[in-house]
């Protein structure tokens, strides 16, 4: 919970306020336009909160949205979120252009970007960036999506190109097709480009035959894992014999600086959603002189951090908020228009309401409101923001959990829960079976409806009918009123229509996403999960779920899935590639690795004098244009705040901050 060292009567203050708001508002607040106290701020300071406390503060490892939204403020991107249309801008990219197979991408530089020490910020911290965001031993949760990179999936999980000492050529996927089939096996493919020489031949496009460069590793692909059910390879154990292995290495990776401003980005295929995928945070540019200096963990604490953006880190009080500040190095500079930006770090709801009301804080983010608040505020209050979002709620099952290792009870379990009953809670949730919610040009798949007679059917085919001998199996969430309420909900469902008795635990934010991470999976059953879409695009939802995903967390992991997943990546066409990644999502639906919940929309509240901060579909915000506009008080608006301060303003005497 947030606590206030400042004000030894706030907690008094919020348990009394907790009393009088706990059905939404108070007969004399039902008719004010606006939710709570309305007085600006002093100078061009936003209180938003964004919530829990965040993970950490490097771009390239964070995984929470609380997070991605204070990466934005403090590091620049080569594109930024346009709000409205949800397109990317330029931002330290001027301009760019595109090969014409799609496969190589050249971006052009600002020449006045710098970095918060003053050192230039140019097309060599995007090499390393990306190189390091790739690399295994910095083990990155969100590397895969970088996994369309030239070599990029192949540097990542540690891999070798096969080359015949003899000919000095290097082994195809083709040729090892060939030498199964019974050709003769030859070698056929060129030296593998390095991206650390030349300046803009596009080298080869072979498909080459990758095996994991660690020896002890490529013996367990050869021999096979019984543990693990990889059965052993031996025509590919033939085909290797006399072969030399070289190591994927950073150089292979396809990213360049051509010059010190201009940026070359080369692809393994055409990828149509490449650059939406650009103004995510992991994308952007971290500072190689303060990573060497301090470290991957020290790096970015105050007194360390090096940052790009329009913003710069003026103070983090763990558990408490971090506060950023205008950069006065920024290319941008004169067109910001905050001073400081206040970050709260809040996880109870109803705590985070009361701020808002009291008119300590001045936005929340999209999940803050309580759900049996949001009908009456959407009802009655200006302030309530509310419009579509890209986000859904679902379980990731922890598939190597007996006996959830079964399909047939991971889609038991999924038929038993009523997700209209979910949905119902909150307005504008709409309940899902799909892994994707609806957008323009792609219809979702379609999953398991709410079936409890089949559910219990598949159970006894599984060997629990009635769920006799069913063990006990965990629900892990993150700590919120909210979350509490549909675990408990899915709790009590799956007890009554399958007799399956579940336990549910709850962790802070930060314990919670590194517990649910694929290489992790520290709970015994199923994980609350939801996931907020990194770009438009379904990818950015079907891609989770590929073996080599960090943030998969159900350790299902299916090779025909990545290929058909791997195989819509590079389609061009939009309605072939929309009907491609729907089979691969009937496909992983029919596996049920993951049972999906409910669509949620976005639900937050914002003062009437914050200027250009909007609902829109990824519940980003471009911090750089948001302002104060003082001319916007309760006088303005026609309000009264007597009734206000009598009732409410003596209790927060002090500043909460």
């Amino acid at each position: 919970m947030y606590t206030c060292r400042s004000n030894k009567h706030f907690l008094g203050a919020l348990l009394f306020v907790a009393a009088v708001v706990a059905a939404g508002c108070t007969a004399a607040a039902k008719s004010d336009a606006y939710f709570g106290k309305i007085q600006p701020p002093e100078g061009q300071t936003l209180r938003y909160i964004t919530g829990a406390e965040p993970q950490t503060l490097d771009p390239q490892f964070m995984t929470g949205v609380p997070e991605s939204r204070i990466a934005v403020a403090l590091f620049d991107g080569l594109v930024e979120y346009e709000e409205v249309s949800s397109l990317p801008r330029p931002s330290l990219a001027t301009s760019w252009e595109v090969s014409p197979d799609g496969t190589v991408w050249t971006f052009h530089l600002r020449k006045d970007a710098k970095w918060t020490d003053g050192a230039p910020l140019n097309a060599n911290d995007f090499v390393y960036s990306w190189r390091r965001a790739l690399s295994a031993e910095f083990a990155a949760p969100y590397a895969s999506m970088m996994h369309i990179l030239r070599h990029g999936k192949a540097y990542n999980s540690q891999q070798a190109f096969v080359r015949d000492p003899q000919s000095g050529k290097f082994v195809t996927e083709n040729d090892f097709e060939r030498a199964q089939a019974g050709a003769d096996i030859s070698c056929t493919g060129a030296e593998p480009q390095r991206f650390d020489k030349g300046s803009g031949e596009t080298g080869s496009k072979e498909k080459y035959l990758f095996v994991p460069a660690d020896r002890e590793e490529r013996a367990k692909l050869l021999s096979g894992e019984a543990a693990k059910n990889k059965p052993a390879q031996p025509a590919l154990s033939r085909f290797l014999e006399g072969k030399e292995f070289v190591p994927v290495t950073k150089e292979y990776v396809g990213v360049r600086a051509l010059d010190d401003y201009t940026f070359q980005v080369t692809l393994e295929t055409p990828t149509a959603y490449f650059i939406k995928m650009l103004y995510h945070n992991f994308f952007r540019p971290v500072p190689r002189q303060a990573i060497e200096k301090w470290g991957d963990q020290l790096w970015v604490k105050p007194g360390h951090i090096v940052t790009s953006g329009a913003f710069r880190l003026a103070s983090w009080t763990p558990y408490e908020k971090i506060v950023v500040e205008r950069n006065p190095l920024f290319w941008d500079n004169a067109n910001t228009k905050l001073d400081r930006i206040i970050f709260p770090a809040i996880e109870q709801l109803t705590t985070a309401m009361n701020l808002y009301k009291s008119g300590e804080v001045d936005c929340t983010q999209s999940t803050e409101v309580p759900p049996a608040w949001r009908k009456q505020l959407k009802e009655t209050k200006k302030d309530y923001k509310y419009g579509p979002f890209m986000y859904i709620e679902f379980l990731a099952v922890n598939t190597a959990t007996k006996p959830l290792d079964d399909a047939r009870v991971r889609r038991a379990i999924s038929m038993a829960i009523n997700r209209q009953i979910l949905a119902d809670q909150a307005p504008g949730r709409q309940p899902l079976t799909a892994f994707t919610p609806q957008m323009e040009g792609y219809e979702s798949a379609r999953g398991n409806d709410f079936n409890p007679e089949k559910a219990r059917a598949l159970l006894a085919e599984a060997g629990f009918p009635g769920g006799r001998g069913f063990p006990p199996i965990e629900l892990l969430y993150n700590t919120a009123e909210s979350n509490k309420q549909t675990m408990e909900f899915i709790q009590a469902m799956l007890k009554r229509e399958l007799n399956i008795q579940v336990e549910l635990t709850n962790v802070e934010w930060r314990v919670y996403l590194d517990r649910t991470r694929n290489s992790k999976r520290e709970f015994k059953g199923m994980a609350r999960r939801g996931w907020n879409a990194d770009y438009v695009d379904p990818y950015t939802f079907l891609e989770l779920m590929t073996t080599a995903s960090e943030n998969n967390g159900t350790g299902w992991g299916d090779k025909k899935y990545d290929t058909m997943l791997q195989a819509s990546s590079a389609e061009l066409d939009p309605a072939k590639r929309a009907k491609m990644m729907r089979d691969a999502e009937s496909y992983m639906l029919e596996q049920q690795p993951i049972i999906p919940l409910f669509v949620g929309p976005t639900a937050f509240v914002c003062k009437p004098y914050v200027k250009n901060l909007v609902s829109n579909v990824l519940d980003q915000h471009d911090w750089r244009g948001v302002y104060i506009d003082h001319s916007v008080t309760a006088e303005s608006l026609g309000i009264s705040e007597a009734s206000w301060r009598s009732k409410y303003f003596a209790l927060f005497s002090r500043s909460f901050f």
